[in-house]
């Protein structure tokens, strides 16, 4: 991780309070990446999501040559900035050790959330740390943002029929199957088999996670439109079963 990545965020937060959020797990820091840690992240990424020869994605992103795949990495982070909206938001949180090495990237995104309640979530793991529990604890960190802070009521998620690891993935955190579809995949848009999983969030508020905390996101909350809700209509859980408080204080990362 770059020093200069800190200074910048402490800069931008104020500006741009998306930069102020900070989730912490017991390995890892989500935080919404700053151009230096884009660059680390795509360095990440170039050197291999999946297999060779393999396309776990939905969107098989990964696998496009250079440099185009290193100019669309960055426009699109770029882009998500710059269309943001209350009727409309895709967040993107970097994964980092507790030591600053990337891990990967977990995002949120949702339309019309005020109204629906309903948000996706997609997930990706460099390729060496995979298979070590980082994607399962990078979504339940963004979950428990979601459900126990935002005030969602459920969580869709979907990836393609033979992603066994994505599968045991959103099942272990608590996701049920919700249908099936097709999609047309990469860019010859060849028919893609996909299956859809939702999870609610009676089912997530039942366990406590004392492990996760939350900082910062007090200030980004009108981001969401929803700055000025009682807290009645939100999910009232802020501490943990042991009576430890989340901290939600504007914390700069």
């Amino acid at each position: 991780m770059r020093t200069d990545s800190k200074s910048n965020r402490v800069a931008l937060a104020p500006i741009s309070p998306l930069f102020g959020i900070r989730i912490t797990t017991s390995r890892l820091v989500l935080r919404v990446p700053t151009d230096e840690d884009l660059v680390d992240l795509l360095r990440l990424a170039r050197a291999g999501v999946h297999p060779a020869g393999e396309s776990p994605f939905i969107n098989d992103w990964a696998s496009l040559p250079s440099p185009t795949f290193e100019r669309r990495f960055l426009q699109y982070f770029w882009a998500l900035r710059g269309e943001w909206s209350i009727h409309r938001w895709r967040l993107p949180f970097g994964a980092f050790t507790h030591a600053g090495e990337p891990i990967g990237v977990q995002q949120i995104q949702a339309t019309n959330f005020l109204a629906l309640r309903t948000l996706r979530s997609g997930t990706w793991v460099g390729l060496a740390r995979q298979r070590s529990g980082f994607g399962t604890e990078m979504r339940e960190a963004v979950l428990e943002l979601c459900f126990r802070t935002l005030g969602a009521q459920f969580a869709d998620a979907g990836t393609n029929e033979t992603n066994a690891g994505a599968r045991g993935m959103l099942e272990r955190l608590g996701y049920r199957w919700n249908g099936e579809g097709m999609t047309a995949n990469g860019a010859t848009s060849m028919p893609t088999p996909i299956v859809n999983y939702r999870l609610d969030a009676a089912t997530w508020l039942t366990t406590p996670r004392a492990h996760i905390a939350i900082h910062g996101i007090d200030r980004a909350l009108g981001l969401f439109g929803i700055a000025g809700e009682s807290e009645a209509s939100r999910p009232s859980s802020q501490s943990s079963s042991d009576g430890r408080a989340v901290d939600r204080v504007s914390a700069m990362a």
